[in-house]
This record gives C-alpha cells, sequence and structure tokens, in this order.
C-alpha cells in the first residue's frame, strides 16, 4: 500500500510538472508594445466535474497600421477634426469670445460636430490600432461605415453654414477683423477636407464588408461540409 501511494505521488508531481513547463510554454515572451489579459472563467456549478477555462486576449499597439494608407487617411481625419475645433474656438479676439460673435449659433452647431467627429474618428482609430475591432462579437464595418457615414453628412452641413456666416460678415459686418475671418475660413477648408477623408474611409470600409459578405457564404458551406 504504502508503495502504490508513493508512486501515484509521484506519478501527480511529474504531471504537475509537466502542465507547469506547457504553461511557461505558453505564456511565451510578449513582443514589444503588446499587453496580456488572462480571463478566468468559472466552471460548472458545485457538485459536476471542476471545469476552467483560460482566455489569452492580446491588446496590441500596432504602429505599422498607422503607416498605411487607412491608417494615415483616419489618423488626418482626427487631426483635421482637431485643428478645425481649435481655429473656431479661437476665431474671437482678446475682447470678444466666438460666442458673441453675429450668427454664433452656427458656430455652436460647428464646435458640436467637431467634438462629435474628434472623439468618434479618435476612438474609431484606437479600436483599430488596438486590433479591438477583430475581437469584438460584432459587424465592426457595419458600425465604422456608419459612424463616419454620419460625420460625412455632418461636415457637410457644418461648413456650409460656417461659409454662409462668412458671406453674411462681408456683406452686413464690416467690423469683423481679419483673424476671424481666416480662423474661420480655415475651419471650413478642413471641415470639407474632412468631409473627402471620411468619403474615402466609406468606400475602404465598403469594399472590406462587401468582401467579408462574399466570403461568408464560401466559409459556412465549408463548415457545413
Amino acid at each position: 500500500m504504502e508503495a502504490s501511494a508513493t508512486d501515484s505521488s509521484s506519478t501527480q508531481q511529474r504531471q504537475d510538472t509537466e502542465e507547469l513547463h506547457h504553461d511557461n510554454d505558453d505564456e511565451s515572451p510578449i513582443p514589444t508594445g503588446i499587453a496580456k489579459f488572462r480571463v478566468l472563467h468559472d466552471g460548472p456549478p458545485p457538485g459536476s466535474a471542476p471545469h476552467s477555462v483560460n482566455e489569452v486576449i492580446y491588446l496590441t499597439c500596432d504602429v505599422g497600421y498607422l503607416k498605411s494608407i487607412d491608417g494615415v487617411v483616419r489618423l488626418l481625419h482626427v487631426l483635421c477634426s482637431l485643428t478645425a475645433l481649435l481655429c473656431v474656438l479661437s476665431s474671437g479676439t482678446r475682447k470678444i469670445s466666438y460666442l458673441l460673435l453675429p450668427m454664433h449659433s452656427e458656430l455652436s452647431i460647428y464646435v458640436f460636430i467637431l467634438v462629435f467627429a474628434f472623439l468618434s474618428s479618435l476612438a474609431l482609430l484606437l479600436t483599430s490600432v488596438t486590433h479591438l475591432n477583430k475581437v469584438m462579437p460584432i459587424n465592426w464595418t457595419v458600425i465604422d461605415m456608419t459612424i463616419y457615414f454620419v460625420c460625412c453628412f455632418l461636415f457637410l452641413l457644418g461648413p456650409s453654414l460656417i461659409a454662409q456666416d462668412l458671406i453674411r460678415y462681408h456683406k452686413h459686418y464690416s467690423d469683423i477683423t481679419s483673424h476671424t475671418y481666416g480662423h474661420l475660413v480655415a475651419a471650413v477648408l478642413l471641415g470639407f477636407t474632412c468631409m473627402l477623408l471620411a468619403v474615402y474611409i466609406i468606400w475602404q470600409s465598403y469594399k472590406d464588408y462587401k468582401g467579408y459578405m462574399q466570403f461568408r457564404p464560401q466559409r459556412l458551406s465549408a463548415v457545413l461540409a
């Protein structure tokens, strides 16, 4: 009996050692810029066989994506919307804020559009750089197209309103300074630039979505076969 207990004890130790080596092999050195998270899911209710599943999620920082055409365009969209926002906010003078300019309601609408576009495009850029869009259980391409479509429409509306205000300023308000004109003209040009960038992103996302829909039936038929 003692020999049997000793054999089973040594067998258990060898199994534990093998499992430890296996875990160390799984946790291989992670490249720079990648964060590793381990999620432990509890097993069945008490009374059943113990069971647990380890899921490893890698949060990457793909700097190479920012060097691709898609990454550069998305980064430009973020920077242009932020620069346009700063131009509008600084369009006033030391004595008069932009909210005190004539027809300031259009400026307030444009500021809201720029804040929404900046935050949404920055969030979408971060999900692409970290590849979070690939682990989410949703069709991220549709969400991407929808948000940029909204941004495209808003950037068609907002700069048009400011352009109309500039024409009215020129006709009816002679006291508007060149500083205000310059900042608002820059905000309008940057807004239309953001609209063109959004159109390009929508086109690329549509091509990805179209390819996914063509590949999906083939994948489904392969799984069923």
